[in-house]
């Protein structure tokens, strides 16, 4: 596939494929449709908000939006995707581990990917502290590492050249 030919329809087959674990997983596809449409390693996406009122911990109407109005805010996603020091693991925040205060009562999990060495990415999921730490890990891990397989074989190609034209010029 190239970038053109990705779409919603093939993430959610990957979806398909991964069974019960759809619900956290469905946050994710939405954020990597987005990321593949438009691929710009200077943009944070947010997708997928809606799915956090599936959690009990959410019902409160002004927590909620406490939580929306600190994920809109790019500078603060900025500061989530900053604590990555390590782009080879998966990072978990917990509480005061995560460095905007309107999100401490949740948790963060980040995962990186790669389409290339000078083309990293981060997904991640934010969620209640009481979240299944082991399946989200799980899930975010293969994704990260079968988006990396995927966009290196649609985009490598590219890039290699790319890269290649401009030490040449």
């Amino acid at each position: 596939l190239t970038k053109n030919e990705i779409g919603f329809g093939n993430i959610m087959e990957v979806q398909n494929a991964l069974g019960g674990n759809g619900d956290v997983f469905h946050s994710v596809l939405e954020l990597v449709h987005s990321a593949v449409s438009e691929i710009d390693t200077k943009q944070i996406f947010v997708e997928g908000l809606s799915n956090i009122f599936r959690f009990p911990e959410y019902s409160d109407v002004d927590k909620i939006k406490v939580i929306f109005n600190a994920l809109e805010n790019k500078e603060n996603l900025g500061k989530i995707v900053g604590t990555m020091q390590n782009l080879n693991s998966v990072k978990v925040l917990i509480g005061d581990e995560i460095p905007v205060e309107e999100l401490k009562e949740n948790s963060v999990i980040l995962a990186p990917y790669r389409v290339s060495s000078t083309l990293p990415g981060i997904i991640g999921i934010i969620g209640p502290a009481r979240m299944d730490y082991s399946k989200v890990i799980s899930i975010l891990e293969y994704f990260s590492g079968q988006m990396s397989t995927e966009l290196a074989h649609n985009f490598g190609k590219e890039l290699l050249i790319t890269e290649g034209e401009e030490n040449n010029g």
